[in-house]
């Protein structure tokens, strides 16, 4: 197969995955990927991203882009070779949205949560979103001067949101429970490897580029 052919595959690839997370039926894809395909792959891969001590995602996208733009200036300076490389580049493109899709992506089409929690249509009330601060605020008080432990925090996040899946669709997901630190100023990526502020199988990682949670201002 040659590498046009390849790329145009993975283009259209991409396209219809995209298609079908916009399109496709809300019960289609917790039938099919929320329920099926998403928890096997969160119990095959988690473990093994998870053993490795980087963050996956973000050490392939940026070795991926260093290669990228090694490879242009060097077709610049030689006059040749321009088109393979933005072949490369359409190739790079495509997987990388395939596997957003197929990683986590195609959960944005599941069915809404006031539904899987059969939590009643009316709208909250100003009252209700008051006592709901008015909590928030006495926890946040009340461990204002506790040593933060971002780690235990992350741990005990993971097997929450695991147990909240299996009671909610019975199925069992493998989420990380590891933090892995970037160095500052870095962003954080999506993927297996990216950041925990939802329920996906990726690795956590922070950055020192974030204040710390009870940091003085």
């Amino acid at each position: 197969m040659s590498r046009t052919v390849l790329a145009l595959a993975l283009a259209v690839a991409a396209v219809l995955l995209a298609v079908a997370a916009a399109l496709a039926p809300a019960q289609t894809i917790e039938a099919w990927y929320a329920r099926g395909l998403y928890p096997s792959l969160s119990r095959t891969l988690v473990p093994l991203t998870s053993a490795l001590p980087f963050p996956v995602a973000v050490v392939g996208k940026a070795g991926a882009l260093v290669l990228f733009i090694f490879g242009l200036v060097r077709a610049l300076v030689r006059r040749r070779g321009l088109g393979r490389r933005l072949l490369e580049a359409l190739m790079g493109l495509a997987l990388i949205t395939i596997w957003f899709y197929l990683a986590w992506g195609l959960n944005y089409g599941r069915l809404p949560a006031s539904q899987l929690l059969a939590l009643p249509a009316a709208e909250p009330t100003v009252e209700r979103w008051s006592d709901l601060a008015t909590a928030l605020a006495r926890v946040v008080t009340d461990h204002a001067d506790a040593e933060p432990d971002v780690a235990g925090a992350v741990t005990a996040l993971a097997r929450s949101l695991e147990q909240l899946t299996r009671e909610i669709s019975g199925v069992r997901v493998t989420l990380p429970d590891r933090i892995r630190r970037l160095p500052a100023g870095s962003l954080l990526a999506s993927g297996f490897s990216g950041v925990v502020s939802h329920p996906l199988p990726s690795k956590p990682t922070s950055t020192a580029g974030f204040p710390r949670p009870h940091a003085s201002r």
